[in-house]
């Protein structure tokens, strides 16, 4: 009984990722304001991890993914080994609390009582929601405020909003239920490409019917977002699945044929629909992406500044835009960004140490699945993998906001399921 909660309780919580809901406790002042980072905050399906972590107990896991389990303990390792030399104590210590929840929601997912298959499901049908508040957000304009929603209001008129500004006037980017269309983009990515490894192995028809709306759904919205890094990742991630199963001289099945069809007519038409937004972010000739594009280009800059000051240790989990602040004094408070790279930001907060750890557990993750490379389901994740580090190396919310840090264990699980499970799970799944 307790287990069968569990499991309900996992899937619960996968459903909610997409929703922002959170008791903030306690929030950081820098440079005069309050900041959107370094925040306590607990979420609702912070909650609920870690009230299925409570109920398991002890995890069971394979032979492989016990090494991967491990590696991410020496990174948890390095992560509070910088906190200790940072002076930004609090603000580390919420990051690292945001990092251990998503800790919690990796091995649970990679729990060998986790249904695979469910956790998919429940992923896609939570992102269903967010995608019809999506397209309203775009046709009209705004999005309403909601406190138990986690809804922040937008506006297209409202300075700081994430707008595309055209000749025609300024179109709000989707945000669905997150804070910032990006972040609904990377979630897009990820949606679409679990879909296109999953599809071949549905064999009734009903749960191909809804996986080709679902497909319908996802990708139109995802050129909503109007998020470059995602656009990038996806095409990466579709390219390098396509182009791996061409030099292993693999062919698509008749249901990703149809996916790949049904996915690019979507994306066509509402290209057709909004190609003077699309142009636009594109081209980034508009005075908003010129602004968008000289600020991340601005980052690369303070980004030797930040790191120099501790390149061993780094300045702290969460502590980049503090630290940006103590050099940079006299800002406003929403121009302290962290910079636009995830691999950048890794190295400047945990220093040297901790991207030895991280790459510790990337190899972990590489070396479990070196043996099916040259299959399907191996090609899918070397995909999904690939999607992930080109969002990465755009975009820095996959480490330093939660909603990214559940998507990086989200993707994490999926690259670290064991091949023997997955031989079985996907024969189960015909059958």
């Amino acid at each position: 009984m307790k287990e069968k909660m569990a499991n309900w309780l996992l899937l619960i919580g996968v459903f909610l990722l997409p929703w922002q809901t959170q008791w903030i406790a306690v929030s950081q002042l820098n440079a005069g304001g309050v900041s959107d980072y370094g925040r306590l905050a607990l979420g609702v399906s912070q909650v609920i991890i870690l009230l299925v972590t409570c109920l398991r107990g002890r995890p069971h896991y394979t032979t492989e993914q016990t090494r991967v389990v491990q590696a991410e303990y020496v990174f948890l390792g390095a992560v509070f080994f910088s906190i200790a030399f940072t002076r930004f104590f609090s603000v580390g210590i919420a990051q690292a609390l945001q990092i251990i929840f998503a800790f919690f929601l990796f091995t649970n997912l990679c729990d060998r009582r986790t249904h695979h298959k469910e956790v998919v499901m429940a992923f896609i049908c939570g992102l269903l929601v967010p995608v019809m508040l999506g397209w309203w957000q775009v046709l009209t304009g705004h999005s309403p405020e909601s406190m138990w929603l986690g809804l922040a209001y937008q506006d297209a008129h409202v300075v700081g909003t994430a707008v595309v500004e055209t000749d025609t006037g300024r179109q709000l980017r989707a945000y669905g239920s997150f804070p910032h269309p990006n972040i609904f983009g990377g979630y897009l990515v990820v949606g679409l490409l679990v879909l296109f490894g999953r599809i071949q192995f549905l064999s009734s028809r009903y749960a191909r019917s809804v996986v080709t709306v679902s497909t319908m759904l996802l990708s139109s919205m995802l050129i909503l977002t109007f998020s470059r890094g995602a656009w990038l990742g996806v095409f990466f991630g579709c390219i390098t699945i396509v182009g791996l199963m061409w030099f292993h001289r693999q062919t698509l099945s008749s249901h990703q044929r149809v996916f790949m069809l049904v996915g690019s007519v979507c994306v066509i038409a509402t290209l057709g629909l909004f190609h003077t937004q699309v142009v636009s972010r594109v081209r980034a000739q508009g005075r908003v992406e010129q602004i968008s594009v000289t600020e991340r280009v601005s980052q690369y800059t303070h980004f030797f500044d930040v790191f120099s000051l501790n390149p061993l240790f780094g300045v702290g989990p969460g502590a980049y835009t503090f630290a940006l602040a103590r050099i940079e004094p006299g800002w406003e408070v929403w121009d302290y960004q962290p910079i636009h790279n995830l691999f950048l930001l890794v190295i400047s907060e945990l220093g040297l140490l901790g991207l030895l750890a991280w790459l510790h557990v990337v190899w972990k993750i590489v070396r479990m699945n070196l043996s099916i490379v040259k299959t399907t389901e191996g090609m899918f994740k070397i995909g999904l993998g690939i999607a992930l580090l080109v969002i990465g190396s755009f975009d820095h919310y996959l480490w330093s906001l939660w909603p990214g840090l559940a998507l990086s264990a989200l993707v994490c699980s999926f690259l670290a399921q064991s091949p023997k499970r997955i031989d079985s799970v996907n024969k189960k799944d015909i059958s």
